[in-house]
């Protein structure tokens, strides 16, 4: 583990693009943090089980780390991203059953290097008017 920047806690190391595209990193040039001291954000149990039942599936290829209060995942640019948008809820919705922590609203992006489109579980009552 690199220790750098105003933060460290463990675990995986953030790309500083990843976060700059979702607004959490302006100033730093290394990120090797999951919780940022400065109390803008911690990882919840809840994000941080979806995180451990991802990677646990070994699906080659496929990069699973927290992004914010999201989860990132990054494909193989082959990837057939409307194959995967089509299945999504379906298969999500049986991979929740081996979930037993509280449900919170969580965000999934997913990108293949060439596109990418968002999934939310759990969404606030706002953005359940916006679909």
């Amino acid at each position: 583990m690199i220790k750098s920047g105003p933060c460290y806690s463990g675990a995986r190391r953030l790309g500083r693009q990843h976060l700059l595209k979702a607004g959490i990193c302006k100033n730093y040039s290394v990120v090797d943090c999951l919780c940022f001291r400065n109390n803008i954000y911690t990882m919840n149990t809840y994000q941080q089980k979806w995180i451990e039942v991802l990677e646990h599936a070994h699906i080659p290829g496929w990069r699973v780390e927290p992004l914010g209060e999201d989860i990132y995942v990054e494909m193989p640019g082959v990837a057939d991203l409307k194959l995967i948008r089509d299945n999504l809820p379906e298969t999500l919705g049986l991979i929740s059953l081996d979930i037993r922590e509280p449900k919170e609203r969580l965000k999934f992006i997913f990108h293949n290097g060439h596109e990418q489109f968002e999934y939310i579980i759990n969404p606030h009552a706002d953005e359940l008017d916006q679909a």
